[in-house]
């Protein structure tokens, strides 16, 4: 069936500005983050709902998360601009109190990011944790007029169909081509946008951020807590384990936790982004072997097979330690059976033409991203490094010296040139 066009949704009141925000998933990877730039960026005081854990308060949980990755001092902004909710996604009415439900539909904005992002599971826990839940965010929404709904889904929802041509170009304004999925948190999170979509149909203000391949911070590297949780940081670990990985035709998504924040944030502040379904992933997408390529780079030696000889090898028997732990990290992705005969390259034209002339900008897949992510990988001894990765370092801080000296320079300069102005 052919892809239907966008609808955008009329509504007779919308706020002006961000005051009062409901957030899901604060300490998750992305929430977090979400919820540090509603702190910098806005006035807004956040609400956030935050799941109960043994040996702490939900509040220490959500202050822990931030000290992670910002600091005390953005942690410390909680005191003043968050009131923590107690409740969890799974349960009825999000196991919130009376008190809580009533400050809940006083909100002007909602920014449902919660979700268990595992690829697999028991599909009654992800039909409440990523359904249900949404169903019970909308409820609030269309119980009074004007209150934004932001929707984080995920372009795992492209999926595949038996019909897909050789090589499907995701674009912003397709949704359901009737395609199938490999693992249960790709599909109810279509199933969420679907009930999402309906609700924009209705003129409910909805926006929906489709979120690509997340990686560590632009300028730290900082990944997520459970780094080894995450597959494609698992992927990288094992290739630079192995030296070897398999000739790979797909692209390869890098998109910085920071710039998907950052652009989730500021389209929250935006009336246009109303009714609009924006692709957050990096708009240069390269392909695998080039990817391969920028971590050779760096010293490290891989090659490249063929597949039916990369999975006979990989299972070889009587294999080293370090195979086998290659092999623990690589069984995700060999679990994801994505071969479908088609390559997905993701598009988000239209999400550009929306954030060109702002701040919101996504760093290109280049070597210096690449060096940050494997830098902070190494420094937590997720990740070894190359024969030779000191030298790269020294060279590298040379060049940051050099390249740093030569701003402040310019800098001197056009003050000056403003003086004598």
């Amino acid at each position: 069936s052919q892809p239907k066009a966008e609808k955008r949704a009329t509504h007779t009141w919308i706020a002006d500005e961000t005051k009062a925000v409901f957030l899901t998933g604060a300490t998750g990877y992305l929430g977090a983050h979400i919820l540090s730039n509603l702190l910098q960026d806005t006035d807004a005081h956040v609400y956030c709902l935050v799941r109960p854990a043994k040996g702490t308060t939900a509040l220490e949980r959500l202050r822990d998360t931030l000290s992670f990755y910002f600091g005390r001092k953005v942690a410390k902004k909680v005191n003043d601009r968050v009131t923590v909710f107690v409740g969890d996604l799974e349960a009825e009415g999000l196991g919130l109190t009376e008190q809580e439900t009533e400050l809940l539909h006083s909100v002007d904005t909602i920014i449902h990011c919660g979700a268990d992002v595992r690829y697999f599971g028991d599909t009654e826990h992800f039909l409440n944790v990523n359904i249900r839940s949404t169903t019970q965010l909308l409820d609030v929404a269309r119980a009074r007029e004007g209150v934004r709904f932001h929707y984080v889904s995920t372009l795992s929802i492209v999926g595949w169909s038996e019909n897909d041509p050789l090589e499907i170009v995701a674009k912003e304004s397709e949704f359901d081509r009737g395609q199938k999925f490999d693992n249960v948190y790709a599909e109810s999170k279509f199933i969420a946008e679907k009930l999402v979509r309906e609700a924009m149909d209705e003129g409910i203000p909805v926006t929906v951020y489709r979120v690509g391949n997340l990686i560590g911070h632009s300028e730290t590297g900082r990944m997520q807590k459970n780094i080894a949780g995450n597959a494609f940081y698992q992927f990288v670990k094992a290739t630079l384990l192995l030296g070897v990985t398999a000739q790979d035709e797909h692209y390869v998504d890098l998109t910085p936790v920071d710039y998907a924040s950052k652009a989730i944030v500021h389209s929250a502040n935006r009336t246009d982004t109303v009714g609009r379904t924006l692709h957050l992933c990096n708009p240069q997408q390269i392909k695998t072997e080039t990817f391969i390529q920028l971590l050779q780079s760096f010293g490290y030696s891989i090659l490249p097979v063929d597949g039916p000889s990369y999975q006979q090898w990989l299972f070889q028997s009587n294999s080293s330690e370090e195979h086998q732990e290659a092999l623990q990290c690589m069984m995700a992705q060999l679990s994801e059976n994505d071969d479908h005969g088609s390559i997905i390259r993701l598009s988000c034209t239209e999400t550009q033409e929306l954030f060109a002339g702002t701040d919101v900008v996504c760093p290109a897949p280049d070597r210096n991203l690449i060096y940050k992510i494997l830098k902070y990988a190494i420094s937590i001894d997720y990740m070894k490094p190359s024969a030779h990765w000191s030298l790269y370092e020294a060279f590298n801080a040379t060049s940051f010296e050099a390249a740093s000296v030569a701003k402040k320079k310019q800098a001197a300069t056009s003050k000056q040139e403003l003086v004598m102005a």
